[in-house]
């Protein structure tokens, strides 16, 4: 199976996510992000918080964290591609970019869909509102695609406290259509995708 964005046009998408589509981030900061919906709204099943996140010292903005403990195989947030779930690639679904605030969501948290990466396919995709879970080489969730979902499961006991982050190096390969957007837009290339940061490495 693939998701694609021509199986998920616009104009069948959620009231919310569409207006989302066409204006582009209302929110302020990060923080206002996740306290414009509740977690029910935005597909988690377990219960979550958002603050500010250290990883060996150095701050790398707002993370999240279990708010209890979540076994192991617990599907942690529920995601439906036009729902919750926005996909996109060169020519179909492109968001909004008139918009400095777009590039700059898009820039910090669209990445590649487990199954378009596994088939070569260059769409991108990106959760509503974003998840802000931080990289980690030895990550505790991981996506699990099926259906119309690409849902965000628990790959390890999480303890109440603990970070929830998930391996950036499985985005794979950064779409070249995806690095032109941002440099066109953001006069850069950087964004979550491996060699266009400082953060996502190899084991050393």
């Amino acid at each position: 199976m693939m998701h694609r964005a021509e199986d998920y046009p616009l104009d069948e998408c959620t009231p919310a996510l569409r207006n989302f589509i066409k204006h582009g981030p209302t929110w302020a900061s990060s923080e206002e992000m996740q306290n414009s919906m509740t977690l029910q709204e935005k597909g988690w099943n377990v219960n979550v918080l958002w603050k500010e996140e250290r990883i060996d010292g150095k701050h790398v903005g707002l993370g999240v964290f279990a708010n209890e403990f979540i076994p192991k195989g617990t599907t942690i947030r529920t995601c439906i591609f036009g729902q919750n779930t926005y996909i996109f690639n060169e020519t179909t679904n492109v968001p909004n970019l008139e918009r400095r605030e777009m590039a700059e969501f898009l820039k910090h948290y669209a990445g590649v869909c487990p199954c378009n990466n596994t088939n070569n396919a260059d769409d991108i995709s990106f959760y509503f509102p974003a998840a802000c879970m931080n990289h980690s080489n030895n990550p505790n969730v991981h996506y699990v695609c099926f259906g119309d979902r690409c849902d965000i499961v628990a790959r390890s006991d999480i303890s109440v406290g603990e970070s929830i982050c998930v391996d950036y190096r499985k985005e794979g390969p950064a779409p070249s259509w995806y690095l032109k957007l941002l440099e066109e837009n953001l006069g850069s290339k950087e964004c979550v995708f491996q060699g266009f940061n400082d953060y996502v490495k190899d084991d050393e």
